[in-house]
C-alpha cells in the first residue's frame, strides 16, 4: 500500500470507529443514568451505613470517570450529557440526605489525608468545573461541610472588596 493509500486508509478507519462511538454514545450515556439511578435507589433510607457510604463513593468514581473521559468521541460525547443534568449531583445529595451526622462525619473527618473520600469529592469538584460537567457539586461539598460553604462566601466576600479597591 502507497504512502497516501494508507493514510487515506487509517482516516478511513479513524472516522468509522469516531462515528460508531458516536452511535453508541447514548446507549452509554442512559446506562451510566440509570447506574447512577440504581446506586441512589439502593443507598436509601433503610440502607446499611456502610452501603451508602460505598455507594456514594461508586457515584464519586462515576463522576470522576466521566470528568476523565475526553480522549475519544465515545467519552466526549457522554461527558456532554452530564454538562446541563445534575443526575450524579441528585443522586449524591439524595444519599446524604439519607445518612446520619456520624456517617457524614467519616467522610469529612480526614480532610488533610489525600486519599480520604474528601480529598477525592475535592478532586471531582475541581474536574467538573474544568470540564463543565456535573452542575452543583459544589453543593454536595457543602451539604456535607457546611462550615465549608460559609467559609467560601468569606473569601468571595474577600475577593469581591479587593476588586473595588
Amino acid at each position: 500500500m502507497s504512502g497516501n493509500r494508507l493514510t487515506s486508509h487509517i482516516a478511513t478507519s479513524a472516522a468509522k470507529r469516531s462515528q460508531a462511538q458516536y452511535d453508541i454514545s447514548d446507549l452509554v450515556a442512559d446506562e451510566v443514568l440509570d447506574t447512577i439511578e440504581s446506586i441512589t435507589e439502593y443507598c436509601g433510607q433503610f440502607a446499611n451505613p456502610q452501603t451508602r457510604l460505598n455507594g456514594f463513593s461508586a457515584l464519586r468514581k462515576i463522576g470522576k470517570t466521566i470528568a476523565l473521559s475526553t480522549n475519544d468521541t465515545l467519552g466526549r460525547e457522554v461527558q456532554e450529557r452530564f454538562q446541563s443534568g445534575a443526575s450524579l449531583v441528585d443522586g449524591m445529595m439524595k444519599i446524604i440526605n439519607f445518612m446520619t451526622p456520624v456517617e457524614v462525619r467519616v467522610i469529612i473527618e480526614h480532610k488533610s489525608n489525600p486519599n480520604a473520600l474528601w480529598s477525592k469529592l475535592q478532586e471531582l469538584e475541581e474536574l467538573a468545573q474544568n470540564e463543565c460537567i456535573h452542575p452543583g457539586i459544589e453543593e454536595v461539598l457543602n451539604l456535607l461541610d457546611p462550615a465549608r460553604d460559609e467559609y467560601e462566601e468569606e473569601i468571595d466576600e474577600d475577593e469581591d472588596e479587593d476588586d473595588v479597591h
